[in-house]
Parts: structure tokens; C-alpha cells; sequence
């Protein structure tokens, strides 16, 4: 409800509405939405996020 809140009062702030529709393995929660949002907002640091695994990445 935070970062819905902060996103909200700032739309351009960093809380950012980021979408889950191109699964890769919804198992492990890897998305090519999120990889991408990573990607950007990282300005290229990380290249791929797994959501429910700490394990992989």
C-alpha cells in the first residue's frame, strides 16, 4: 500500500507500477517486463531479477 501511495503522489517518482504479463518461469517470478524495469531504472547495474527466488538471482 506504500509504494501504491508513493506512486500516487508522484507519478514519476521511483515507485513505478511495473507489470508481470511475459512470464519466463512464474515459478521463480521471472518476467521479461520486470527484466526490462530492471534494466532501465538500474541504467543497465542488473540485467535480470528473479521475484519468488533468492536462489537464482
Amino acid at each position: 500500500l506504500d509504494a501504491k501511495a508513493t506512486n500516487e503522489l508522484d507519478p514519476a517518482g521511483p515507485c513505478q507500477v511495473i507489470t508481470k504479463e511475459r512470464p519466463i518461469d512464474e515459478n521463480i517470478g521471472a518476467y521479461e517486463d520486470v527484466d526490462e524495469a530492471v534494466q532501465k531504472y538500474s541504467q543497465g547495474a542488473l540485467e535480470h531479477v528473479t521475484l519468488y527466488s533468492i536462489m537464482q538471482d
